[in-house]
């Protein structure tokens, strides 16, 4: 198994820039790779990123994150709404399907 890196910018806006990050990530699982998520230098995440991201991540791969396939690298603020999105998913709250395609 490889393991490939992802860098997060410092502002991690919006819900579109979260599933394009997704893909990539699903993308490197998918070729039997661990994924490390690198958000060491993020200041923002907003809700509509991260649940898109870790969201998008689940629908596909439910134990990427359990499992340790796919580990980020973040401050205490960047987990905490990783987390809070993987808690919504838990909890059976799924993205809305009125989402922008990715560009």
């Amino acid at each position: 198994m490889h393991c490939a890196t992802l860098q997060f910018e410092r502002t991690l806006n919006s819900a579109a820039e979260g599933l394009k990050m997704a893909l990539r990530a699903l993308e490197a699982l998918r070729a039997d790779e661990f994924v490390t998520i690198d958000a060491t230098t993020a200041e923002r995440v907003t809700p509509s990123f991260a649940n898109a991201f870790v969201m998008t991540i689940l629908a596909e791969a439910p134990d990427a994150f359990k499992s340790h396939r796919i580990r980020l690298d973040a401050g205490d603020f960047v987990r905490r709404a990783f987390d809070a999105s993987i808690d919504r998913y838990e909890r059976g709250i799924r993205l809305s399907t009125q989402r922008a395609a990715p560009r």
